[in-house]
């Protein structure tokens, strides 16, 4: 009898045994065979992880490819907010204003949030020593992943033409704002990058790796040339802090490409802090100032009579004696002249020569030059936020209009057009297309994109654009230019002073001007053209022969022997034998 309930004893715990060994079995066949695959997920989701990092912006460089914009190497903190620990015991998140707006997710699907950007290396390490004291570990869910910030060397050199890069209206980082930062954002934004973490098995701390750098942005490379761009910025300065200016636009280029060799406006920024400006100061002038161009303008109307064989330079025209009523306005000369010959009507800038002028071309001949030099539309530059300025339609003119617009007013233009409408002179008589990108290339070295120069239409003949520089050149030698004349070269430009209108009195004022010079020079054979437009300058003497003439020449005089371009040892000729891209010489 005992032996036997000792049997069923023995049988009944070996069974139960046999039946935990076999639950025990099965269940790690289950997770081992049959649920391996999910087990493996599940626990990989413990340890480790994946990151979505901002990409790495490609650099901006000159034509001779100095560094304008680059990326400086910095350190972000990340945290998992759904699963770290109290708040309060988090020193980052104890500060005010320590969180970020920026956000996303893991490759697992949990929430990720930066918990701060771009640390300067100083509060890098006070962050290292708030957690165990080794790069890469704060705490519970908290660590260090590789960054990077914009950074530009030049701090304000071509702050208008590089802009900047930031946080956008969504809350996304490191895109392009201003600029070419804005205007080639595709190219040099990059792609995306993730990068590995790891936590130990509490979950305690997270550890990174270092970030491949395949997917970085495209390198853009500038027409712009950096020494030229400090020589024009730093004389614009020099005015504009002199005279106590409003603002101010110097814009360098080659008329026979369109491409720009500097662009500088006043006031400017330093694009490494430019959340610390106003948003006017991030306004590039050059393009987005529409402005009265005063007696530069009346190279135009010249032009039109010249090419149309209206007159020849040395035709007289009645100045009668500086003053003349259209449409029941009156029109004054600067001076009282009598008769002038066309060529000194420029010469001294005379408004009753150039409304003369203009009259003799008929609003029809003179409208069609008007667009034919490209006013009224945009030029069509590779930079953001261009205007087209005003030309009012043929229809819409007055019995004024052609005398007001024969010197430059009732029509409002860019610095930019300006300067391509003296650029069209100065290379045989054809309108390019600016551009100021050269090249851009990828991470591996490829070409992705070349800029050429492009003709967009011829406007005038050489024959008319020789016969303007002789006049030019003489406005510098003997005229309203006299103080942009750079000793050993042939300069030929013109002066421009201009009114600025004033709502409140419904008239022009004569205290708020604005002062031009441009031109281009050697003008046997132009190499460089130069536009100097200051906006109201306080001066004894605020015109554009006493304001942007010597600015002109201190430009000149150093950007000339820098492109060493040899002084002129030769008879004065004006000839135009360069040829154009695009067309036969």
């Amino acid at each position: 009898m005992a032996d036997n309930q000792v049997r069923r004893r023995i049988l009944w715990v070996g069974g139960m045994i046999f039946l935990c060994l076999g639950i025990i079995s099965y269940r790690l066949i289950h997770i081992q065979v049959l649920d391996r695959a999910w087990y493996q997920q599940r626990g990989a989701k413990q340890y480790k992880g994946q990151i979505r990092l901002l990409p790495v912006r490609g650099k901006i460089l000159d034509r001779k490819r100095n560094i304008l914009a680059e990326n400086l190497n910095t350190t972000s903190v990340i945290s998992k907010p759904s699963s770290s620990s109290d708040p309060s015991t988090d020193p980052l998140r104890a500060k005010p204003g320590s969180f970020l707006s920026d956000s996303g997710m893991d490759s697992n699907g949990e929430s990720i949030q930066y918990l701060k950007r771009k640390l300067p290396p100083g509060e890098f390490e006070a962050c290292c020593k708030t957690g165990s004291g080794k790069p890469g570990s704060l705490g519970e869910n908290i660590a260090f992943v590789p960054d990077t910030r914009r950074f530009y060397p030049q701090k304000n050199l071509a702050s208008h033409i590089l802009g900047f890069a930031g946080w956008d209206a969504n809350g996304y980082d490191n895109k392009g704002l201003e600029g070419i930062e804005f205007f080639y954002d595709d190219y040099l934004k990059g792609e995306a990058r993730w990068v590995s973490v790891q936590t130990d098995a509490k979950r305690n701390s997270l550890r990174s790796w270092e970030l491949p750098s395949a997917n970085s942005g495209n390198t853009v490379v500038l027409t712009l040339d950096k020494n030229i761009q400090y020589i024009v910025e730093s004389e614009l300065e020099k005015i504009y802090l002199e005279k106590s200016a409003k603002g101010g636009s110097v814009i360098a280029m080659d008329p026979h490409t369109g491409e720009i060799l500097a662009m500088a406006n006043k006031p400017d920024f330093n694009p490494n802090s430019f959340q610390n400006y106003s948003q006017d100061r991030y306004r590039n002038r050059a393009v987005t100032w529409d402005y009265e161009p005063g007696s530069t303008f009346k190279i135009v109307q010249t032009a039109g009579v010249l090419e149309e064989k209206l007159a020849r330079p040395g035709d007289l025209f009645d100045g009668q004696r500086g003053l003349i009523n259209l449409g029941g306005r009156p029109f004054r000369d600067w001076r009282g002249f009598g008769y002038l010959t066309l060529e000194d009507i420029l010469v001294h800038s005379s408004n009753i020569g150039a409304i003369k002028l203009g009259r003799l071309l008929g609003e029809e001949l003179f409208y069609r030059y008007i667009k034919g030099f490209g006013f009224g539309e945009k030029t069509g530059i590779d930079l953001p936020g261009e205007i087209s300025g005003t030309v009012h339609e043929l229809e819409k003119w007055s019995d004024v209009s052609i005398g007001a617009i024969s010197i430059g007013q009732e029509i409002s233009v860019t610095p930019l057009q300006m300067t391509l409408a003296f650029a069209t002179l100065a290379n045989g008589g054809v309108r390019m297309k600016p551009f100021i990108v050269d090249s851009i290339y990828d991470a591996r070295g490829k070409l992705v994109l070349k800029n050429r120069p492009q003709v967009v239409r011829r406007v005038i003949s050489k024959e008319t654009t020789v016969l303007l520089t002789q006049i030019l050149t003489r406005v510098v030698e003997e005229g309203t230019g006299k103080r942009a004349a750079v000793s050993g070269y042939r300069v030929a430009g013109k002066t421009g002073t201009a009114q600025k209108f004033d709502p409140s009195m419904s008239n022009y004022s004569s205290t708020r001007l604005v002062t031009s010079f441009i031109g281009f020079v050697p003008a046997e054979n132009p190499r460089v053209v130069i536009s100097v437009i200051i906006d109201e300058p306080e001066a004894d003497s605020p015109w554009g022969g006493t304001v942007a003439a010597p600015v002109f020449k201190k430009i000149a005089e150093r950007v000339l022997p820098y492109l060493e371009i040899p002084p002129n040892t030769e008879p004065a000729l004006v000839k135009i034998d360069q040829k154009i891209a695009g067309l036969e010489n």
